[in-house]
């Protein structure tokens, strides 16, 4: 049931992270709902975590903030929406993932590269289908 939970908060932020990029909003606009959207998505998949209260919700800010910090740094990319969406969820999943080892304290190096790996390939993956797609 977590598996189903986790896989439908992360198309839930894929699809909000492509309907704002689509929305054309202004650059401070479209990076606060970006952040706003990832601060609670974040929560949400960080909750089953051992930190609870105050705590996991300033991680969960800290998320946000930084997918806000880069929504604002692909504003300057020229990117369809749906490419931007994708980059979006790969650097969400890439922050959830790592906190949540991180708090459950079993982040090593080889968890953080495998994270790596998995973002890096996906990205690529996700830039070159788009140059010749």
């Amino acid at each position: 049931m977590r598996l189903g939970l986790a896989v439908a908060t992360y198309l839930t932020a894929f699809a909000l992270y492509t309907v704002i990029h689509a929305g054309d909003y202004d650059l401070a606009p479209g990076a606060l709902l970006v952040g706003l959207v990832s601060s609670a998505l974040a929560i949400e998949l960080l909750r089953e975590s051992r930190l609870l209260g105050p705590s996991s919700l300033l991680v969960g800010l800290a998320i946000g903030v930084s997918l806000a910090e880069f929504r604002l740094t692909l504003y300057f990319f020229p990117l369809d929406d749906l490419l931007a969406g994708a980059i979006l969820i790969i650097g969400f999943y890439l922050a959830t993932g790592l906190v949540h080892h991180l708090l459950d304290h079993d982040l090593e190096w080889a968890t953080t590269a495998e994270y790596l790996l998995v973002a890096g390939v996906a990205t690529a993956a996700v830039v070159v289908m788009r140059a010749f797609v």
